[in-house]
């Protein structure tokens, strides 16, 4: 069975590096959800406005395309799939056993680290509606992301115990 590891949670919570970083870990192919997201989508977030479920669809047809299309038997996802609507279009447009891994800490580390982060498009003005959105789903795998990252990694592979089997 084909898999997909979702690392999802806030702007600035470290989906891509952690993301990145496991799938190196693991073996698997990694794709930066923001990277699918339409120049509409980037100017509206860089302007201050969050995204509606309408302004999110193309760019989940978009993903679940690229990871449908991927002949990787593991892939893992920077998607911050804060929303049930995201999660469900995910689940039901991707042909993967999926494996949600939420990335989560306090809104105060979350702020601190959007202020020191240069040239992405997401303002920290956005953060409280990231967090209004955000309902990680029941099955998923809530990693404190606070501290050190190779700790965060660390206890992302002792949760997915086939991923340390090698799939």
């Amino acid at each position: 069975m084909r898999k997909l590891i979702v690392i999802m949670g806030v702007s600035g919570c470290g989906k891509s590096t952690i993301g990145e970083k496991l799938a190196r870990a693991i073996g698997a192919e990694f794709l930066e959800g923001d990277e699918f997201h339409p120049t509409e989508n980037v100017a509206k977030m860089a302007g201050g406005t969050p995204l509606t479920d309408k302004d999110r669809s193309a760019w989940l047809d978009v993903i679940a395309a690229e990871v449908n299309s991927s002949d990787a038997p593991v892939v893992t996802l920077a998607c911050s799939a804060l929303t049930p609507y995201v999660q469900s279009r995910l689940s039901e447009d991707i042909h993967r056993q999926l494996t949600w891994v939420w990335l989560s800490a306090p809104k105060e580390v979350i702020a601190m680290r959007l202020k020191a982060r240069e040239n992405h498009f997401m303002p920290e003005a956005l953060l409280d509606s990231q967090f209004d959105a955000l309902t990680p789903p029941e099955n998923a795998i809530e990693i404190d992301v606070s501290d050190d990252i190779k700790y965060s990694l660390k206890s992302i592979l002792t949760h997915i115990a086939w991923a340390k089997k090698g799939r």
